[in-house]
């Protein structure tokens, strides 16, 4: 039995090592399901064959583990990158696919258009008047149907990353104040608002919001921790 419980130990110790804490109070499912994917995320390299970063493995495990793909990531460096932490996102392939057909729709709406206005130049001043008020007219029109094509295109862009920011909305609940270190989805990256203008402060101050960064994205890991341990309550 002794023996028994330090091989245990040790397990449980090499686990640590290898990898990280596991979080407190999961089902065995969610156990196996947090350290395979740990295991996945322990073999990710970026184009320079560099790992995950350690500051923000955590919150790339949970947000996987909870469906909300990652494709890049990166803790924040003082003396290379960028001096905030980010996580960038990979969108649902339909609704890639959805904004690639509006892009295409766009494209022949704006040949179309083209068409007529060399129509307009043609014809000014050899046709009557009310041909050419004619051309005018589906000129508009076709202008009308781009400008409407590229509300569809923004509003799925705006869309596409809606549960993201359901997430945060859900988070910042009851602190809606804005700071430096609320995080915001900016086009598909997760960062730190005051990210954006790291770059006006001094190397001392960037340290200090660094640091200031890191810990808001720990308590955003635990919240997505908290939510993961429900999703199977």
């Amino acid at each position: 039995m002794k023996n028994l419980m330090i091989k245990i130990f040790f397990l449980t110790g090499l686990q640590t090592i290898l990898f990280g804490e596991l979080p407190k109070e999961l089902s065995s499912s969610q156990v196996m399901a947090w350290e395979k994917m740990e295991a996945f995320v322990e073999e990710i390299r970026d184009g320079r064959g560099m790992p995950v970063d350690e500051g923000i493995k955590k919150a790339i495990i949970v947000l996987n583990l909870l469906g909300y793909s990652t494709v890049q990531s990166c803790e924040g460096h003082l003396d290379h990158g960028l001096a905030y932490p980010w996580i960038a996102f990979l969108p649902e392939k339909d609704k890639i696919e959805s904004i690639s057909k509006l892009y295409e729709e766009k494209e022949i709406l704006c040949n179309e258009a083209d068409v007529i206005e060399n129509e307009l130049i043609e014809f000014n001043g050899s046709k009557s008047l009310f041909v050419i008020e004619e051309i005018q007219m589906k000129f508009e029109k076709k202008r009308q149907e781009i400008w409407n094509v590229w509300d569809q295109i923004n509003e799925a862009k705006d869309n596409l990353f809606l549960p993201i920011w359901s997430l945060l909305e859900e988070f910042y609940r009851e602190d809606s104040q804005l700071r430096l270190v609320t995080l915001i989805l900016y086009e598909d990256r997760l960062i730190p608002i005051g990210g954006l203008c790291q770059k006006r402060f001094s190397k001392e101050k960037q340290k200090e919001n660094l640091q200031a960064f890191g810990k808001e994205l720990d308590q955003f890991a635990e919240f997505l921790i908290q939510k993961f341990r429900q999703s199977q309550s």
